[in-house]
């Protein structure tokens, strides 16, 4: 909870220069004025007790010098983090961290494509599951299509992607209301670093549903996405979608939504399954959302430290949940950018076309009529506020100023437990904080002198670094401020090391290894 006061010589301001698009703009502002702090949209000198809200990482070049010198500074983004939930690193940083932190029973069994595309296909002929690919550059739903059989994949991979991205077992029992599949979007706040992290899951969120009923995967039916697919970006263009309410009213109205908040579908839960535990629920919530921050916050943190601003970040994350038929949760992705966009499209028919025509044409002159033709709907169409998104988002925000202005009741936050051993990570600052400082063939035999032997041998790191070649890599498509995988990388070489030395388990034989040096 907030107070939401503002406290006696501390003002704050909020600059949203960077905010050129109508995606982020208003929510922010709303939030500003529900916690009485400044908005500011021009650029100039830095001041004590700035927020800068941007929406590129690469932003933060320009925002890191006017952070200087000032307290009570802070930036929305960490740098890396992009990288860090991009579908396939991701994906592989899960395979990695989960001798340390598993087991993950909320993980879909995964697999990172072209690299373990053999590994999938003698999967795939195994077992008549049903598979969910997702391509690297999709977003909002795009290119994702269901598969049964390697011959599915490959054929439909061929014209859609170019086999780079995950492949994920798809949810065939997923909890429904009304005979509709949903998932949730959870919002988690993060701020700071190391022993000030500061970790809170929103209590509001939002409930995305599909706009046709759920049907069992079949190969008859797996062309319908509209079923099985819960992506908003793809059933608000469906002519079952379902507006929610009215903005200016006090209630959202949104019961029968296919856009509803957390608080509404949950009770919705509640009344159509009685056994459902809300209890559970959150304690299921906080699990995920504690060990996937475990994960992938080391590195977050690394590709911080040369910039020395770790501590002056914070971000809003989008966590995308759905629930089984026994209630069990279900990651299916981390957002790092979600959207803050509080209007949606609406359809206009032709009649209402014509009617906006002719009136922006009164006068003698054409005036805005109102008719966008974006690409949020293919027909022409107009824009309002949703209610449930300003109710939600703003709340939202509001917590993340809350949490950073020092007026939010921090019981009960989340505490992250790293996965790096935090000498492993010393250790790796030590030698240079960089591959080819750390990670080289003769920088490893340097760095693992003391503890060659029979048997651990120079061979033996050769082959080790060869296996690393073929195993799936990270990729930064940052334009700076990339994440430092090079540390994770660092360690898995390490780990395959320690195991070839002392045998066992990777992560007990690294610890060994570890103590050695």
């Amino acid at each position: 909870t907030a107070t939401g006061e503002v406290r006696r010589g501390k003002k704050w301001r909020l600059n949203t220069l960077a905010c050129t698009t109508k995606s982020s703009k208003a929510v922010l502002a709303m939030a500003a004025e529900a916690r009485r702090w400044k908005e500011v949209d021009r650029d100039g000198k830095g001041k004590h007790g700035m927020v800068y809200y941007i929406m590129q990482g690469r932003e933060l070049e320009t925002v890191m010098p006017k952070m200087k010198g000032f307290k009570r500074n802070f930036v929305s983004r960490y740098p890396g983090m992009g990288d860090m939930c991009e579908k396939r690193n991701f994906s592989k940083m899960m395979s990695l961290a989960a001798p340390f932190l598993g087991p993950f029973p909320w993980w879909p069994r995964t697999f990172v494509l072209p690299e373990e595309l053999p590994a999938l296909t003698e999967e795939m002929a195994q077992s008549p599951r049903i598979w969910i690919v997702k391509p690297e550059d999709g977003s909002q739903g795009d290119g994702i299509f269901l598969v049964q059989s390697a011959k599915d994949l490959h054929a439909k991979a061929s014209a859609r992607m170019s086999l780079g991205g995950v492949v994920q077992q798809y949810l065939t029992k997923p909890l429904l209301l009304k005979g509709l599949k949903f998932d949730l979007r959870l919002y988690v706040v993060l701020a700071g670093s190391g022993e000030n992290l500061r970790c809170v899951l929103c209590d509001e969120g939002l409930a995305r549903f599909c706009t046709e009923p759920y049907e069992a995967p079949a190969l008859k039916n797996l062309h319908k996405v509209m079923g099985h697919l819960t992506n908003y970006s793809l059933n608000k263009r469906a002519e079952n979608f379902v507006h929610g309410g009215d903005p200016f009213m006090d209630e959202l109205n949104d019961e029968e939504a296919s856009k509803r908040s957390l608080a509404t579908a949950l009770a919705q839960v509640e009344a159509e399954y009685p056994e459902f535990d809300r209890e559970r629920f959150w304690a299921g919530m906080r699990e995920v959302v504690e060990q996937v921050c475990g994960v992938v916050l080391p590195v977050v943190e690394a590709s911080a430290a040369p910039y020395g601003i770790a501590n002056r970040c914070f971000q809003i994350l989008g966590f995308d949940i759905m629930l089984d038929h026994k209630f069990r949760p279900h990651l299916l992705e981390i957002n790092n950018s979600p959207s803050l966009c509080v209007d949606e499209a609406m359809a206009m028919t032709p009649e209402e076309v014509a009617a906006a025509k002719a009136l922006s044409a009164e006068g003698g002159r054409r005036k805005r009529d109102g008719i966008c033709n974006c690409m949020d709907m293919q027909q022409p169409h107009g824009h309002k506020e949703c209610a449930v998104d300003v109710a939600v988002k703003k709340a939202v925000v509001c917590t993340a100023l809350d949490l950073l202005s020092g007026d939010l009741d921090l019981t009960g936050s989340l505490e992250p437990r790293g996965w790096l051993l935090g000498s492993l990570v010393e250790k790796w600052t030590e030698l240079g904080g960089t591959w080819a400082r750390a990670g080289t063939g003769g920088a490893l035999r340097r760095h693992l002198a003391p503890v060659l032997d029979q048997k651990l041998t120079t061979a033996d790191l050769d082959i080790v670094l060869k296996a690393k070649k073929t195993a799936p890599q990270f990729a930064s498509q940052s334009r700076g401020f990339g994440a430092e995988f090079g540390l994770v990388e660092w360690m898995e070489v390490l780990t395959a090391v320690a195991v070839r030395k002392y045998g066992g388990d990777g992560p007990e034989a690294l610890e060994r290894l570890v103590g050695a040096l």
